[in-house]
């Protein structure tokens, strides 16, 4: 099973207690392409540029402790984490990291490897938060204190993906202009002839309908709340996205 990261990684069994903070990590090192982790990695710092594979060995021979890894660059291109072996990272057998700043810190054990953080780094942007998802939930229900996050949906199943927007009720007036109350919303792992469908809750999107359907994966999409409907301020398709009441 593949896994996308999120703030908080629902799903992976935290079995070791083991704090890493950035004081702990002695070096830091750059890479791109595939790359083999080795014994001077552990309690260091891995930092992807471009497409990246780091390859985690056997954990018998590396020293117990945490390896910190993170996507260091702002392309399009992903950051696979993966073992040199049959086995898993904590019952997964990859993970993805897929924007700038992304990072996870995995534990070795000298048996077994186990990721014990993972999230999300956003410098310049102090008044936005990320929410974890996991697609084992198939609505998510956004609420009004919500303002200005970042919904990143991850697909771990086979199946369409819902997020449901605040209602007008719920949010009350946010001044009675665009940006007042602001969304944006990425779909990942989307699969193949499925889609993210965004519910406007009672209003409607950009006057066109009351869903909007997002079938690329990785499309960006901000929406605004304006007292009396969502619009979408960047991101939207009109060759691939489309509405529905």
């Amino acid at each position: 099973m593949n896994k996308s990261i999120q703030p908080i990684v629902g799903g992976l069994t935290v079995c070791l207690a083991v704090s890493a903070t950035a004081q702990d990590f002695r070096t830091f090192t750059s890479v791109s392409g595939a790359y083999d982790v080795t014994p001077n990695d552990v309690g260091s710092v891995i930092s992807s540029i471009g497409a990246t594979i780091i390859r985690l060995p056997s954990p018998s021979t590396l020293p117990t402790g945490v390896i910190g890894i993170r996507k260091g660059d702002n392309s399009s291109q992903v950051l696979t984490i993966q073992r040199t072996d049959a086995g898993t990272i904590g019952g997964w057998a990859t993970l993805t990291l897929v924007l700038q700043g992304d990072y996870c810190h995995i534990a070795n054990t000298g048996t077994e490897y186990f990721a014990i953080a993972c999230g999300q780094i956003m410098p310049g942007a102090s008044q936005q938060h990320r929410t974890p998802l996991r697609s084992m939930y198939p609505f998510y229900y956004l609420h009004a204190s919500e303002r200005n996050a970042f919904i990143r949906y991850v697909f771990d199943i086979n199946e369409n993906g819902n997020v449901v927007l605040p209602s007008k009720a719920d949010i009350g007036s946010p001044g009675g202009y665009r940006g007042g109350f602001s969304i944006t919303i990425m779909p990942v792992r989307l699969p193949v002839g499925k889609f993210l469908a965004v519910h406007a809750n009672g209003t409607s999107i950009h006057g066109h309908g009351q869903y909007l359907l997002l079938i690329d994966d990785l499309r960006v999409v901000q929406m605004d709340f304006d007292g009396n409907e969502w619009f979408i301020t960047s991101g939207y398709s009109p060759s691939s996205d489309t509405f529905a009441n």
